[in-house]
């Protein structure tokens, strides 16, 4: 009975659990994906049928008894009966996840699904770090930063340095190895692709020559020129303190008002930046704007709202919330719940009768006259 829009849904139940992509998709004709607009009179731009529910992919208890999904791509093209979607996320964040509930010793409980949630540690970080340490920078300020990023344990947290030498070292790379063959058109793609970085420097290394330059440079030169101009521009933000460098300084959520936050002087009461942990690819994702932007390393995206469901009782089921109840900004409740869902810490909805008579919580009457 779900049509649109297309979702990935995932249920479970006390002895079962699965997954399903669900809702209705157009059969096109062979060879033609949807992800471009197509004249209405063409031949083969007429729909052949909608896809039957049946044929959707589905997962019910699969053998390693776990279901994770992080925005990634879940199955081949292979298996699909149908072009389901064109783009994904990288794997990155649901390789983390898997990571660590595959690891667990203890059993899979709310304090895992906390720890999972909120975990900073980038797995991409973990996989292109090595090719970055192996750069020779050619300046003091880019040798201190490599040291610096050698000693990193790939975790974004806001008191280290390493989170934003690697990001802006990613972000570098990315303009060293492509700049040159976009041309103008690199200012609109620029982005740390984990994908291409990872490519471009095993098994297609072309990327790394300048074609701007009568010689070929090779990857050695492309990663160490990425450190220097990385540290060139942290240098520039943060000083030439390399040690005093952090990532929180620049992974900052604005949280600002849905109206009053462009109001200038207003918005100064009603906005609440802070620092916060986390990258494009970590479980707790704290998304960036993107290099090409002022304010390049701004966390713009990630989750509003976690909720741990407690499938034994949902009367223990665990919320965080990116701000608080209340939409005004005058109300204790406006921003109350701001530093807890940066911090990790969860709280329950009240809603039984010992709650309301005894629990820690607040009471508004409204009696007529």
């Amino acid at each position: 009975l779900f049509d649109a829009p297309v979702q990935n849904l995932f249920w479970a139940n006390g002895e079962s659990i699965a997954t399903a992509i669900v809702g209705r998709l157009p059969v096109r004709a062979e060879g033609r994906s949807g992800a471009l607009p197509r004249i209405s009179t063409a031949e083969d731009a007429e729909w052949l049928g909608i896809t039957d529910p049946a044929d959707m992919p589905i997962s019910i208890d699969p053998a390693d008894g776990l279901i994770a999904n992080a925005n990634n791509r879940i199955m081949t093209e292979a298996a699909a009966p149908y072009p389901i979607a064109g783009d994904w996320q990288p794997p990155h964040r649901y390789r983390r996840v898997r990571e660590m509930l595959e690891g667990a010793d203890a059993p899979h409980d709310a304090g895992l699904s906390a720890a999972v949630q909120t975990d900073a540690l980038s797995h991409f970080a973990r996989e292109l770090t090595p090719h970055l340490l192996r750069a020779q920078p050619a300046t003091e300020i880019g040798r201190l930063a490599l040291a610096r990023l050698a000693a990193w344990d790939h975790v974004m947290s806001v008191d280290a340095a390493g989170p934003a030498i690697f990001s802006a070292a990613a972000d570098e790379l990315a303009r060293v190895l492509a700049e040159d063959d976009l041309g103008p058109a690199f200012m609109d793609w620029w982005t740390a692709e984990p994908g291409f970085l990872e490519t471009a420097l095993t098994d297609k290394q072309d990327w790394c020559d300048d074609l701007r330059t009568p010689g070929e440079e090779d990857c050695l030169w492309a990663l160490s020129t990425a450190i220097d101009r990385a540290a060139a521009q942290l240098a520039q933000r943060l000083g030439d303190d390399v040690a005093a460098w952090r990532w929180g300084d620049l992974h900052v959520a604005r949280m600002g008002h849905t109206t009053l936050t462009y109001i200038p002087v207003v918005n100064w009461l009603t906005d609440r930046p802070l620092e916060t942990p986390g990258g494009d690819h970590t479980p707790n994702r704290g998304q960036t704007r993107g290099a090409d932007s002022d304010d390049s390393f701004a966390h713009v995206h990630g989750a509003g709202m976690r909720v741990i469901y407690d499938l034994a009782d949902l009367d223990r089921t665990d919320f965080a919330l990116a701000g608080g109840q209340s939409g005004h900004f005058l109300s204790p409740h406006y921003a109350d719940r701001l530093t807890d869902w940066r911090d990790g810490r969860y709280f329950r909805i009240p809603g039984r009768s010992d709650d309301i008579e005894g629990g820690d919580i607040s009471r508004l009457i409204l009696q007529p006259e």
